[in-house]
């Protein structure tokens, strides 16, 4: 069985609900999913929003970066960095949107998959 960390977990927002999404679908499709990185590597890590990790991400995933303004609060900069390290580091590298990717692709020098945010419907509270 092929295993695949998500990583950071997020309790709250819109990153959150698309990593419970994509946790289910994975599951579906047959993959292990965990959430801490473990001694044994799994077949893919798989990053999000401001992960830190002593390993490159074959993966990550890029919901947008804060807004690059002269002045800035410290956290935004200090996320922004730790998601430009992960753009530039990981093996490939998916933008949400083409207005998310141009926010950041000619910084890093790299040219993302766009995959779309999608809603799996089954998981959708009623209405």
């Amino acid at each position: 069985m092929n295993t695949v960390v998500l990583w950071p977990v997020l309790k709250d927002g819109g990153v959150a609900e698309h990593l419970r999404q994509l946790r289910y679908l994975l599951t579906k499709h047959g993959w292990q999913v965990h959430h801490t990185l473990t001694a044994t590597p799994p077949a893919l890590l798989h990053c999000h929003a401001v992960a830190q990790t002593t390993r490159p991400p074959d993966v990550f995933t890029c919901h947008g970066i804060y807004p690059l303004r002269t002045q800035m609060p410290v956290w935004q900069v200090e996320a922004n960095r730790t998601i430009m390290r992960n753009l530039k580091l990981a093996q490939q590298v998916i933008a949400v949107s083409r207005w998310s990717a141009a926010q950041w692709q000619d910084l890093v020098g790299r040219r993302p998959h766009i995959i779309y945010n999608a809603v799996v419907p089954e998981l959708l509270p009623p209405v």
